[in-house]
């Protein structure tokens, strides 16, 4: 599982989950977990989508 930036006109804009064909529901939550916690330690702002 690998973590890229967008391409093209959305570079720098949105992130790319890279997953060699085995991939599932569990795997994406874990990922964007980490995504989370990662953009909280940095004090990037972000829009939730969902309540906790």
């Amino acid at each position: 599982m690998s973590l890229g930036t967008g391409l093209a006109k959305v570079a720098g804009k949105i992130f790319r989950i890279g997953h060699l064909g085995d991939f599932n529901e569990l795997m994406l939550a874990g990922t964007l977990a980490g995504v989370e916690m990662g953009l909280m330690k940095s004090k990037i702002p972000y829009k939730k989508r969902w309540n906790t």
